[in-house]
């Protein structure tokens, strides 16, 4: 039975005993940080407020497990502070099966540094009904889907989605099904034997075998053609995969997360995407909204990559005039975040001393935010009657003075 010390004057706390007894977690109260801080030995994890733990009133060793309970608004918080002073964290309100989920989780010792890769900035914003949803299907075995445009940070959930499940001790495989040519996606999903087609010069084991005991990552599974749809599916099912030239199958245990860029649903009407596979990979369906409709997330999106590649460049600091800022916010952005995050990386090594103008935004966001009033404006350009390889060079050229 896990014996956990809870932190709190909330007087609905004493409620959750009954029934975390009954999950088996012996539950003990303690009104303030203050009171506890000399009774943690014997726990196996300590329950507080966030701002507790960033006050540094626990400096329990890393055998005790520090689970955070948060505010969706101090999500950016809880981003900084994961692997440093805390293990894991719970939204507001406390509820016993959330606190069994984060306890049932690999126990990692701290290392003080934080998990930056985790970083998901607007959990409190505009992702956080995503952050809600992969929060709670973390716990479980189930497969996840992840749908939004090209930059919405599709991997960035996927690897966080691992690091709060259960098989986070395991490897972490990603893998994009588009950026790879369709003959060699069987082999790269799921191996091959030595000798099974002509450069089979030694065995090799595909993404489901490196994956097994953690979590696979099909990122664009939407391009995947048909017949591998099949064997895709078939594997899903069985939790057996066969390598190409193999006689044999071999068992898997994974999580897996897929993604997709694409309108699923339309494809399945299409018939360009098998139903059943569909339903398969869509148990729990997580949707990312695109950087346009996170507005109230812009700024603060502005502010941690000037920081980020500020401190990447060695650039003591950073200034981005208010007028400047604006020209950012009002950008479409249809590369979204990944696009943004690009943008801003240029801008700080362009400037003048770390000095970013609404000049040198506009600059260097015109004819790149994607809006087709700023796209190159068609030419005089003749190929009619030049050879193929003449009218490239001299495409390209007008593309690159334009």
């Amino acid at each position: 039975m896990n014996r956990v010390l809870i932190i709190g004057e909330d007087s609905g706390l004493s409620d959750l005993l009954l029934p975390l007894r009954g999950l088996a977690v012996q539950a003990t109260l303690a009104p303030t940080a203050e009171q506890a801080s000399s009774t943690l030995e014997g726990y196996d994890a300590v329950v507080a407020p966030l701002a507790d733990f960033v006050a540094g009133e626990f400096a329990a060793d890393s055998s005790i497990r520090c689970i955070a309970v948060a505010e969706p608004s101090e999500m950016s918080l809880v981003s900084a502070s994961l692997g440093q002073t805390i293990d894991d964290c719970i939204l507001a309100p406390l509820r016993a099966e959330d606190l069994l989920l984060a306890l049932q989780r690999p126990h990692q010792a701290r290392t003080g540094t934080p998990l930056a890769s985790d970083t998901i900035i607007g959990i409190e914003g505009g992702l956080a009904k995503a952050w809600k949803v992969v929060s709670k299907a973390a716990g479980f075995d189930a497969d996840v889907l992840i749908q939004g445009e090209t930059g919405t940070g599709k991997e960035l959930f996927a690897r966080a989605l691992h690091r709060l499940s259960k098989c986070s001790d395991g490897p972490f495989v990603a893998i994009n099904c588009s950026a790879i040519p369709s003959g060699l996606l069987e082999s790269q999903l799921f191996g091959h034997v030595q000798g099974a087609f002509t450069d089979a010069h030694q065995d090799h084991k595909g993404v489901f075998a490196q994956a097994d005991g953690g979590t696979l990552f099909l990122d664009e599974v939407g391009d995947l053609p048909l017949e591998l749809q099949v064997k895709l599916l078939r594997a899903l099912q069985t939790g057996e995969v066969q390598p190409l030239g193999s006689e044999s199958s071999m068992r898997v245990h994974l999580r897996l997360v897929s993604a997709s860029s694409r309108d699923l649903e339309e494809m399945v009407r299409l018939k360009s995407l098998r139903d059943d596979l569909y339903y398969r990979l869509a148990v729990i369906p997580v949707v990312l909204p695109p950087l346009r409709e996170r507005g109230e997330d812009m700024r603060q999106l502005i502010d941690h990559f000037l920081d980020v590649f500020a401190r990447k460049h060695g650039l003591p600091e950073t200034t981005l005039r208010s007028d400047a800022r604006e020209v950012l916010i009002q950008a479409p952005w249809p590369g979204n975040v990944r696009q943004l995050q690009n943008a801003i990386e240029r801008l700080v090594v362009l400037s003048d001393r770390g000095d970013i103008t609404s000049e040198l935004v506009t600059s260097e966001t015109q004819d790149k935010s994607g809006d087709s009033s700023s796209q190159p404006q068609q030419t005089g350009l003749s190929l009619r009657g030049r050879p193929l390889r003449d009218a490239m060079r001299a495409i390209e050229a007008q593309f690159i003075a334009e």
